[in-house]
């Protein structure tokens, strides 16, 4: 019955636990693919606002450029060759529209002059603009003087085209930062051909290599990325390859993350504790009546419903039990078969009904007599077995005193005392002999059974396997 409440629990409480863990597992599989949708919904917004926000800057300069451009003052100057001029209409112009970089190129892309700048002027002269300007007229980032740059061009007429211009705003740190505070993702501009790097996170390149290669690893699926990478398509010099990088730090979405999924385990190991209680509970009131039949089948099984003790069959397995265990120590095993005397003639001369008694009388005589380990059954009618295990010595003593305690005083019956005897026909197993089957063994105790009641009953008949003459010789000489 145990096992039966074992595996009732052990089924509720897995059916429990299946549906805590699949609860578990669906409920942050869930919420992670939601999360990565937001996390990747909110990259793709700063990406796209980032992007207008670039190309607002760069039309509201383009509008207000148109106007420098158009200036015959500096039309006049570019014609003439004017540099003090030129540089003077370009700084002041610049500092009016908050441009960083305003240059003039000849139509060959030659560098003509340009606004004050806060790095040497030769260092613009080192860079091809004819091949920017070919691809300007969009916009794009150059790095000047490991500087980030959006630039573009506009062409000067008078009315044909004399020049070129060439405007850009700075791309710097607190530039990025404002950003950052509007899209709430880190920003990192870089070449992969020169050490520009510019970034919100407090790294240097090689740091941000290493993070790139790791993000690019594959990784299995309880390995986490510790951030959310998004390369954003940049215009930009084929010479320069600029790159641009929006990157989302995961590790808060990981601890809200975390959080709630403790918070879920302890849910979990709550229900769990709670089903082993109940599962206990109902274990217990569905295996008690259970367990109170299957005893009583138990004991309708093994026992006689008369006598209440062993019946036939249970009293033959137990001893077979036994004998497997006799050989282990240096007693003998003494297999009996006893019957009531003239036991048919009480049926007949007081009824059935107290035969009925008198069996029950002498079981439970035997039973009182017997140790509580030694074997007692009702072997059939007025027959039963008995089976001790005891030392040679005290073979006859203990039977005799058996038929003594049956003899000595009636048994009550209805109204009656009735005097009973009884006869036994024991078999003897000695220890050191091989065990024979027990049918040979309830053989030989009949046997002897028959013969005490052919020498005139109310006596004990000792016997032993016909293989050992001499040993069955003894007992009988002993008897």
């Amino acid at each position: 019955m145990n096992s039966i409440k074992a595996r009732v629990i052990l089924l509720c409480v897995s059916l429990i636990i299946l549906t805590a863990l699949a609860m578990q597992f669906s409920h942050g599989w869930f919420i992670s693919q939601h999360n990565q949708r937001q996390m990747n919904s909110q990259v793709a917004n700063a990406s796209y606002f980032l992007q207008q926000y670039i190309e607002s800057r760069e039309s509201n300069l383009r509008y207000s450029s148109n106007v420098i451009t158009q200036d015959f003052g500096f039309r006049q100057a570019i014609a003439t060759n004017d540099l003090p001029t030129i540089t003077s209409m370009l700084t002041n112009h610049a500092q009016r529209i908050q441009a960083d970089l305003m240059l003039v190129l000849n139509n060959d892309g030659e560098l003509i002059a340009g606004n004050e700048l806060d790095f040497p002027f030769t260092e613009l002269a080192n860079v091809n603009w004819l091949d920017f300007n070919r691809a300007s007229e969009a916009g794009q980032f150059v790095e000047v003087n490991n500087r980030l740059f959006r630039l573009f061009s506009l062409p000067i007429r008078a009315p044909h085209q004399i020049g070129i211009s060439v405007i850009a705003f700075e791309i710097n740190g607190m530039l990025l930062e404002e950003l950052k505070l509007k899209t709430g993702l880190d920003i990192i501009f870089q070449s992969s051909l020169s050490d520009l790097f510019l970034s919100t996170l407090n790294i240097d390149k090689a740091e941000f290599e290493t993070i790139l290669q790791q993000e690019n690893l594959p990784k299995l699926w309880w390995q986490r990325s510790d951030y959310l990478l998004e390369k954003v398509a940049l215009q930009s010099s084929l010479e320069q390859q600029i790159q641009l990088f929006l990157l989302a730090d995961l590790s808060v979405f990981y601890q809200v993350f975390d959080r709630l999924n403790y918070s879920l385990l302890l849910l979990t190991l709550v229900i769990v504790v709670i089903a082993v209680v109940l599962s206990t509970l109902l274990a217990r009131r569905l295996a008690n009546p259970l367990s109170h039949l299957y005893q009583d089948l138990i004991y309708r099984a093994t026992h006689d419903h008369l006598t209440a003790i062993f019946n036939r069959y249970a009293a033959i397995e137990r001893i077979t039990d036994e004998l497997k265990r006799s050989s282990r120590n240096d007693k003998i095993y003494c297999v009996a078969l006893c019957d009531i005397d003239n036991f048919k003639k009480i049926n007949d001369t007081y009824g059935h009904a107290v035969g009925d008694e008198v069996l029950r009388g002498f079981a439970a005589r035997l039973k009182t007599t017997l140790r509580s380990y030694d074997v007692l059954g009702r072997f059939g009618g007025e027959e039963f077995l008995i089976a001790l295990q005891l030392k040679p010595e005290e073979a006859t003593a203990s039977f005799e005193r058996l038929r003594t305690v049956i003899s000595s005083t009636p048994i009550t019956g209805g109204s009656e005392l009735i005097p009973v005897t009884m006869s036994c026909g024991v078999c003897l197993l000695w220890p050191e002999d091989d065990v024979p089957p027990m049918d040979v063994i309830l053989q030989a105790a009949d046997s002897a059974l028959y013969k005490a009641k052919d020498h005139g009953r109310n006596q004990v008949i000792f016997t032993h396997i016909p293989q050992f003459p001499v040993k069955e010789a003894e007992m009988d000489e002993e008897a």
